[in-house]
């Protein structure tokens, strides 16, 4: 089986920017991006609960598992949820904030 060729780029579309407008390109640029990043992440074992592509960069949830310590440049980030204070891991991936809940910090 051969892997699946990923890219960061825009694919080439049959319409201009004019026609589909700046938030549409930069929603299917974000599309893109969140695309390779899912891709990416579930070849190598992890597994992917959400995507959010409401932020600068998209952001792609992860089960919290032993895996997540293979990410690299991952930083705690510590700030107020539905149930008090929450610990969240964040790393950079093919352009996306991939995220996971500590539990315990």
């Amino acid at each position: 089986m051969q892997p699946e060729r990923l890219t960061s780029v825009r694919p080439a579309m049959p319409f201009h920017l004019l026609d589909i407008g700046e938030q549409n390109v930069r929603m299917l640029d974000a599309l893109a991006l969140a695309r390779c990043c899912v891709a990416r992440l579930v070849r190598e074992g992890f597994t992917v609960l959400s995507v959010h592509l409401e932020h600068h960069r998209p952001v792609v949830w992860v089960q919290n598992d032993t895996i997540c310590g293979e990410l690299e440049s991952a930083v705690m980030v510590r700030r107020r949820g539905p149930h008090g204070i929450e610990c969240v891991m964040v790393a950079s991936l093919e352009g996306c904030q991939v995220h996971w809940r500590v539990v315990g910090h």
